[in-house]
């Protein structure tokens, strides 16, 4: 029997009556109305996101309910369906600079961070918001709180802790944006006196307080946009994956440039975080 219904059926008694298996139906209904309405989702893999979509409800309706689980949280885990094909973090460790200030300096890369709900969700919301942003040479931004996707806020918390484990730091988020690098730019609102997003910058230079700097990707570099990729000034090159989170120390170690985009449309999240000092 699929977990989702024998879950469904276990709510379902213990509750006693046939409200949340009604509740099951609503939210599997409620899901596939959602995701047929996003660009880019393909046909194959709908019931696979409906499927996330309403575990993910159900998960939160066990805690709700107080379903007894196992004394190790089993029954929970198997529901837990962000990050769940997330591989181990890659790190390349650099030297620091005498500025750096906490952790250890290089760069890191996990792939599956975002879920596929999660990677729908804001690159549709990122291309629909797109063309009443004002552009620089092709790319829009937001700030995190202009946002207002719940999805962004649990993705960027998520970035956080990746960041400072891989990296033994203890880390505050210091900012955020949701970008899209269109070769086309979306929309005749161009942003005045502003450098190309093609240009190589050390993230400290923009803003002190950065001390590690992170992005997560939603499209794959290659096939739904050509260009784009990360390119650190000692020639490292990072492609763009979906669901990938790339991290690395914000100081000179660490300068880098966007390759220019000539085909499609690259989505990021790119996350900027803080050391917290000891008082």
């Amino acid at each position: 029997m699929h977990k989702l219904a024998l879950l469904a059926i276990l709510l379902t008694a213990s509750a006693g009556d046939d409200s949340l298996q009604q509740l099951v139906e609503d939210l599997r209904q409620e899901a596939r109305e959602e995701f047929e309405s996003i660009k880019g989702i393909d046909a194959s893999e709908l019931d696979g996101y409906v499927d996330a979509f309403v575990a993910d409800g159900l998960s939160r309706i066990t805690r709700r309910v107080s379903m007894e689980l196992d004394d190790d949280g089993e029954a929970q885990a198997q529901f837990e369906w962000v990050q769940r094909e997330r591989r181990p973090t890659v790190v390349a460790p650099l030297p620091c600079p005498d500025t750096h200030r906490c952790g250890v300096c290089g760069r890191a890369s996990s792939r599956h961070v975002a879920s596929p709900f999660e990677v729908a969700l804001i690159s549709n919301n990122a291309e629909e918001a797109a063309p009443g942003l004002f552009h620089q040479r092709g790319k829009t931004a937001r700030a995190l709180e202009d946002v207002q996707l719940p999805a962004v806020m649990s993705l960027a918390r998520r970035a956080l802790t990746i960041t400072g484990t891989t990296f033994n730091a203890s880390l505050t988020l210091a900012g955020g944006l949701l970008t899209r690098i269109a070769a086309e730019p979306d929309g005749a609102l161009q942003a005045p006196s502003q450098k190309p997003y093609w240009e190589a910058h050390v993230d400290q230079d923009n803003k002190q307080a950065y001390d590690y700097s992170a992005l997560v990707y939603f499209e794959d570099g290659g096939v739904d946009f050509e260009g784009g990729a990360l390119i650190f000034e000692d020639g490292e090159t990072i492609l763009p994956r979906r669901g990938r989170l790339v991290a690395f120390s914000s100081g000179p170690e660490n300068g880098h440039r966007v390759a220019r985009v000539e085909r499609g449309a690259r989505t990021a999240l790119a996350l900027w975080f803080t050391c917290v000092q000891p008082e």
